[in-house]
């Protein structure tokens, strides 16, 4: 029995071919999250101290996720974070308060978010669970004062 074995060239050339096919994805992910935009407008800077709330972020603009996006609520903002296979393209950012709008529970049955509007850029979708941990500092929130945070189906204020 004789066994083909793949060119040499290829096996060299497949690495680098998987990686570039790697950070293409991930560069196009950015874009079509909206990521690059609001990283645009509020670039991150070094990483604070506070508590890391990890796997809760379901999706941010067009793209859904899982266990990429680590949060980091703060008194200055809402700090975000890629983890380390996905930062190509992804750097941190974080998005003051006042620029963030709750958007409410959302969903069906068992598939419940909760949308945040960060600034007019884009809509990230968090899992509920993670919502008791930033609803003390979205009340304090300017576009979030005119409703009650707790509940989704709360009338807004039209002046």
């Amino acid at each position: 029995m004789s066994s083909q074995q793949p060119p040499t060239f290829l096996l060299v050339l497949f690495p680098f071919f998987f990686i570039g096919m790697w950070l293409l994805v991930s560069a196009l992910l950015a874009e079509f999250s909206g990521w690059s935009r609001v990283a645009r407008r509020y670039p991150g800077g070094p990483r604070p101290d506070g508590q890391r709330i990890r796997g809760a972020v379901l999706g941010m603009g067009a793209v859904g996720e899982n266990n990429v996006t680590v949060m980091i609520p703060t008194a200055d903002g809402l700090y975000l974070y890629a983890s380390p296979l996905f930062r190509f393209r992804h750097p941190p950012v974080l998005v003051p308060w006042r620029d963030i709008r709750d958007g409410g529970e959302r969903g069906k049955l068992w598939w419940r978010n909760v949308a945040l509007e960060l600034g007019s850029e884009v809509t990230v979708r968090i899992r509920p669970r993670a919502h008791p941990a930033l609803a003390p500092y979205l009340a304090l929130a300017p576009a979030n004062r005119r409703r009650d945070i707790g509940s989704t189906s709360a009338p807004r204020d039209h002046d």
